[in-house]
């Protein structure tokens, strides 16, 4: 099981795109939080990509979200309050179809949500790697940008880690054994 920790805002450098792409492209895949809440803590806990698309982790009000930008059509999807002291938030997002995936939003281990149907964001997409703790250069979401800067996290951030799942239906190993013996075919 490959994974990327990383801890605390914003001295954490932006991972590079091409490894940021291999945590999550055309698969399953799972975003563990942990991190030392409290009440009026607020900020970006993670950001991939940019304003033509990606996604973002994210606490305002007190409230867990996930943001995703399919190509300039966001949805924000929440996952309610976030009590006070140490929390681990998982997203996991689970590859449908080489286009569409659906995303779950946990809490301590408590399934607060869910949003099924999000377009899966391909290597073009994500022209940006991942942030922990800050949204840099161009922002997932517009919006939020232009209200709040690079949305830097003000709580204290334990770590972040990246679970890499199986690729979607139809892709990975199995799609290359099935393009090999197609080639066969023609030898």
């Amino acid at each position: 099981m490959s994974h990327h920790s990383t801890s605390g805002p914003p001295t954490t450098p932006t991972l590079a795109r091409y490894r940021s792409l291999k945590l999550v492209d055309q698969r399953s895949f799972d975003i563990e939080i942990d991190l030392d809440f409290k009440l009026g803590d607020r900020g970006t806990l993670v950001a991939h990509g940019q304003q033509g698309g990606g996604y973002s982790i994210y606490i305002d009000k007190d409230e867990v979200h996930y943001l995703h930008n399919g190509y300039g059509d966001t949805t924000d999807v929440n996952g309610g309050a976030i009590p006070a002291g140490r929390r681990r938030i998982v997203i996991s997002a689970i590859a449908k179809t080489a286009t569409e995936f659906d995303v779950a939003i946990l809490v301590d281990g408590e399934r607060r949500c869910e949003q099924r149907g999000l377009s899966m964001l391909i290597g073009q997409a994500l022209f940006q790697g991942i942030d922990v703790g800050i949204d840099r250069r161009s922002p997932v979401c517009w919006e939020r940008f232009s209200s709040d800067g690079t949305f830097a996290f003000t709580g204290k951030l334990g770590s972040v880690t990246y679970r890499p799942g199986p690729h979607a239906p139809g892709l990975g190993p199995e799609r290359l054994e099935q393009l090999r013996k197609l080639a066969e075919r023609f030898d």
